[in-house]
């Protein structure tokens, strides 16, 4: 898997399998431009076709700044259109088919399109001096690519809509108070925070992650039926597998599973 060169503003990495996927365009606060969306593509791409890669980690290489949503000076050339995919969405990444966990570590700055991008993300890691913001509609705007409903599905009402009517900014703090993110780590920080959290995830059997995603992802779509249906397929393969009798012979042989992913 090639990485990315910097000119893309995004770089590549991996490492037992956790990839690291690095926003790197401090100078502009890492504002969305075409090529980072097409480099993005690509990303999502391999970590789904990958079978090494369990957890993605997205970044940042300021801890200034996450992302500040789309570079505006392309929207001004009439480049807007290039920053969304058909298929995935903003930055070809806010609607993208992915089976796999992503973990958004937040550190400054994550505003408009930025903080779209975080939200979603499977889990968010944020910095104690991290500022969310969805300013769309203070702009003559909509946060079309998300925000709008996946804040309001995370917030209280009242405080979602001064979010993102009123243009109303968020700490990390309150971001973990109300559950928008799992954990606060000091500024320089973040992106450990994340790949310690995506070493523990990785210690898991990807069968079972992989499924538990799936129903966690629908458990705001699907009514207790169809999320019991979903659930009982779900442990019949979980329960045919062989990591389930890896499991079992490591806990009473008192030693770590050896995951196969089958």
């Amino acid at each position: 898997m090639a990485n990315n060169t910097p000119a893309d503003g995004l770089t590549f990495s991996k490492q037992d399998g956790i990839a690291v996927i690095t926003l790197d365009r401090p100078q502009a606060r890492n504002a969305i431009t075409a090529a980072m969306r097409e480099a993005m593509e690509v990303c999502v791409a391999d970590v789904e076709r990958d079978a090494d890669i369990r957890v993605a980690v997205l970044t940042s290489s300021s801890p200034g700044a996450f992302c500040v949503g789309a570079d505006i000076k392309e929207i001004a050339a009439g480049n807007g259109p290039a920053l969304i995919s058909a298929e995935a969405g903003f930055f070809s990444f806010v609607r993208a088919n992915r089976s796999k966990p992503w973990i958004a570590a937040v550190g400054g700055y994550a505003v408009g399109g930025g903080l779209e991008i975080a939200l979603a993300c499977d889990i968010m890691v944020v910095g104690e001096g991290a500022i969310l913001m969805l300013p769309e509609a203070q702009q003559g705007m909509l946060a079309g690519a998300g925000g709008a409903f996946r804040l309001a599905r995370l917030l209280p009402p009242s405080l979602a809509l001064e979010v993102l009517l009123a243009g109303r900014r968020l700490s990390g703090a309150e971001a973990v108070q109300h559950g928008i993110a799992s954990t606060m780590a000091p500024d320089d920080g973040v992106t450990r925070a994340a790949l310690a959290l995506a070493e523990k995830i990785i210690a898991a059997a990807p069968i079972p992650v992989e499924e538990t995603l799936k129903l966690s992802r629908l458990a705001r779509e699907k009514d207790e039926a169809e999320l019991w249906t979903l659930s009982t397929s779900a442990t019949r393969r979980i329960m045919a597998s062989e990591d389930v009798k890896e499991g079992t012979r490591a806990f009473l042989e008192k030693r770590k599973p050896r995951w196969t992913g089958r």
